[in-house]
């Protein structure tokens, strides 16, 4: 008889620690990268997100690339214009703009920008190191037209929204300057708008986005910006 009530006293302990082994088991790992933001318009304002728990400001210009920082939450980045949106009860307003981060990226370039509506636009790009290695280029048309280019010894077109990894053996060996000539097809026809030398580390690999210019004679602005890969 006490065997019987040792027993069912057992089962009923590993029936209670199942239970509460439940929530641990079913909850989803948070997403965890490394994040970097640039606007293809004017600065953001009034912008927030969940990061690690915590609703933090996010900050994204267009004069050039944010420091990059540490972010664990959904892989859905979700931007809310109000802190009091990320507390309130369901339904819950729509979010200002949101984007699925990349599966298993080590980092993230995330860029605002905006719709023909005034809407916000969320992209992600990985830009993690495997792919995108010291010594390479990586180029972001956000200008309005397709534009033609010679980067060293890499020639290639990008429509807008395109993006491209110029990759080249000769770019991995010694400091040296590149030639880079940038046109703007008009009428079906390339229209140089750039013509320079840019010195060139091997060690580094380099971000290049391509904006509307701000004046006829400048139609095409042009950000340049590089880090170590880590």
């Amino acid at each position: 008889m006490k065997s019987n009530k040792n027993t069912t006293m057992n089962l009923r302990c590993i029936l209670a620690l199942a239970i509460l082994s439940i929530p641990a088991f079913g909850q989803t790992p948070p997403f965890k990268t490394r994040l970097l933001t640039i606007s293809t318009d004017e600065a953001l304002e009034n912008a927030f997100f969940m990061n690690a728990g915590k609703v933090e400001p996010f900050v994204t210009d267009r004069s050039g690339l944010g420091s990059p920082f540490e972010y664990a939450g959904t892989r859905q980045f979700i931007l809310r214009s109000s802190i009091d949106e990320f507390a309130a009860k369901p339904p819950l307003p729509a979010p200002l703009a949101s984007v699925m981060l990349p599966e298993q990226a080590k980092m993230v370039l995330l860029v605002t920008g905006r719709l023909p509506d005034d809407k916000i636009k969320l992209t992600a790009y990985d830009i993690s190191s495997g792919a995108f290695r010291a010594g390479d280029y990586r180029v972001f048309n956000f200008s309005d037209k397709t534009v033609s280019l010679i980067l060293g010894r890499a020639k290639f077109a990008l429509k807008p929204d395109q993006d491209k990894i110029v990759s080249d053996v000769a770019l991995q060996d010694k400091a040296l300057d590149v030639v880079v000539q940038i046109a703007q097809v008009e009428n079906g026809a390339p229209i140089r708008v750039y013509s320079s030398a840019w010195g060139h580390q091997p060690v580094k690999r380099n971000f290049v986005f391509l904006f509307n210019g701000s004046h006829p004679t400048r139609p095409i602005a042009i950000r340049r910006f590089s880090d170590r890969p880590e």
